[in-house]
This record gives C-alpha cells, structure tokens and sequence, in this order.
C-alpha cells in the first residue's frame, strides 16, 4: 500500500481541507503557495504549485506601450493585513503622495475586479505585495493585463519555476529593502523605456505557456 501517494488532491485554495490535510498529507497537493501549510504536510518535494484562475479579460491583442500607460506603478486591494501582509501598509505611506502611483483600497464589490483591472492595464507596473497568504490572484490579474509585476514576498512559490525564468517580466524586491524610505520608488523610476518594453513583450511568453499547459491537461 502506497499510504495515499498515488493519489492526486486539487487543495488551491488556502483554506481548502484545514482538517482533512493533516491527514491526507502524503498525497500530492496541487496548492496556489504553501502559506498555510506546515512544512512536513506540504513542501516543494511532492506538491505542485499552479496558478490562480483570473476572472479578467487577457488583453491578446494589447496595442498600449509604455508611453500609453500613464500610471507608473498601481495596487489596488486590502491595504490592512496580518501576518506577512505588513508591508502593504507599511508601503502604503511609503508611497500614496507619490503623484504618478496608484495606491488604493480595493475590494471584489461594486465591480471592484472590473475596475482593478482598467487600473492595471493602464499601468506599467504593479504591485503585488504579500498579504494573508505569500501569493494571490493579484499577480496573474497583472500578468493578464500585460503589467509588469512587482513581487514583494518573500516567501512565494511561482508555478512552473523550473521551465520560466519569472524574473525576466517581473522585479523581485525583498520586504526589507521595500521598506526602505524612497528604495522602491527609486528603483522603478530607474527602469526606462527599453527595459519595460522588453520585459512587457516576455509576458506573452507567459500567457502562451499558461494557455498551453491548460491544453494539455483538458485533452489528456
């Protein structure tokens, strides 16, 4: 007897099973992270990680550049979270007087998802900063409107790791160095026309492969 490791558990949701993983742990989890998640029930050895279902339209055929896009960096969501979501406040008064970033709460009401996603497609970077948990849909709703991603979280786990090199369409900044008064806005100031240009045309790479992966599991 195999004690449960052939077998397959979709758990994408951080709360999904809070009981019933304990026991069902030698299973493979297909998880969004492993925030919540104790070491010995999931980890990187036996899980998969797969990306969050985005609810927003994909801009296929996007004809916005960096000079369209008149919002330099936008996050629109909780601002007031717990555990390792204390650098969206944190950065919140880091950055809400700067005149060209977008920083705003947001939620799923009053066609909040629609409105969200306007704000990002008119934006050259975006921000997802850890909250509850180290990732959320936030980075793929950034990806789906061709915005570059800004990943502050330490902890998180990307889906397909070992075939993307997400750091060519994303910036990854350490929470310590976020915090630091004007690092941040310093650091995406710095990143001119031809940088962006260059990662905003590799995120169709990701799109593709994204598409593609979903291919593959619906007609296997």
């Amino acid at each position: 007897m195999s004690g449960g490791r052939e077998h397959i558990i979709m758990a994408h949701h951080p709360n999904s099973m809070l009981n019933a993983r304990m026991q069902l742990w030698p299973a493979i989890f297909i998880l969004a992270d492993f925030g919540r998640y104790p070491l010995n029930i999931a980890n990187v050895d036996k899980d998969v990680i797969a990306p969050y279902k985005h609810v927003i339209k994909s801009y296929v055929n996007d004809t916005s550049d960096f000079d369209s896009r008149k919002t330099l960096l936008f996050f629109q969501g909780a601002i007031y979270r717990k555990d390792g979501g204390y650098a969206r406040q944190e950065l919140y008064y880091l950055l809400r007087d700067e005149k060209d970033v977008h920083f705003s709460f947001g939620s799923v009401q009053k066609d909040g998802i629609n409105k969200a996603s306007q704000g990002m497609h008119s934006s050259k970077f975006c921000l997802n900063i850890a909250g509850g948990t180290p990732s959320s849909n936030r980075l793929f709703y950034a990806i789906a409107s061709h915005c570059v991603p800004v990943i502050i979280s330490d902890e998180i786990e990307l889906p397909y790791e070992d075939v993307l090199d997400y750091s060519e369409f994303c910036i990854f900044v350490r929470t310590s160095e976020a915090l630091k008064e004007k690092f941040l806005i310093n650091l995406i100031r710095s990143i001119k026309k031809e940088e962006w240009t260059r990662m905003w045309e590799k995120l169709s790479l990701y799109l593709s492969f994204n598409i593609h992966q979903r291919k593959v599991m619906l007609f296997k």
